[in-house]
């Protein structure tokens, strides 16, 4: 199914591209000013990894993709900064021999953006993230409830006709090792990848 996923996406990403590459400049698409907003509905392909100190992963382990969703809100402070809030349904977790750990989150983001090129079209996002376990597989004591660390994101809006999307990559780094437990020196922190699609719904001061 994974794959598939990732094929669906590739497709759509594609047909974005080429339609972006045809499209009219004179598509109205005016800068953003103080006091603007915008929501962001969206989907993607999230990919994690369990790694030791964020550099390498687990030995044994492998990274394992799933379906996640995200609802973001973005305010504009002038045509260059604002400010987004971002609510992700974050699938998470490893592969390791032939079993999946999977854990489930609901992600929440804040971070500056400074928006950039044409029409301020291209944003880059930095900010720190807490996540909330809803959901896994394990029956372990252990297993903490509460993640937090930094996300960062590069994206760009597309205007499409009257309809304005976005494709955007986010990568996760957490601070807080997945286990409780005191003995375990390796620091396993769960990293997580993201390649996301959406539609992007204005409101002009």
């Amino acid at each position: 199914m994974n794959h598939h996923v990732l094929s669906i996406i590739t497709v759509v990403l594609f047909s974005l591209s080429v339609a972006c590459s045809q499209s009219n400049d004179s598509i109205p698409l005016n800068y953003p000013i103080k006091g603007d907003s915008e929501l962001y509905i969206g989907f993607g392909s999230y990919g994690s990894i369990i790694s030791e100190n964020n550099f390498s992963s687990v030995e044994g382990t492998s990274n394992i993709t799933n379906i996640g969703f995200n609802f973001g809100f973005d305010y504009y402070f002038d045509k260059i900064w604002s400010l987004k809030s971002v609510l992700n349904y974050d699938p998470k977790g490893f592969s390791f021999v032939s079993s999946e750990v999977n854990l489930d989150y609901a992600t929440l983001v804040f971070q500056p953006s400074w928006h950039f090129g044409k029409m301020k079209r291209w944003y880059l996002r930095f900010g720190p993230y807490i996540g909330f376990l809803i959901d896994d597989n394990l029956d372990l004591t252990e297993l903490r409830s509460l993640d937090y660390g930094t996300d960062f994101t590069l994206g760009i809006k597309i205007p499409i006709g009257r309809l304005l999307f976005f494709i955007e990559s986010d990568s996760q780094g957490s601070l807080r090792e997945i286990l409780d437990d005191r003995n375990n020196l390796s620091n396993e922190l769960i990293q997580r990848n993201a390649l996301s699609i959406g539609i992007v719904f204005g409101s002009k001061k």
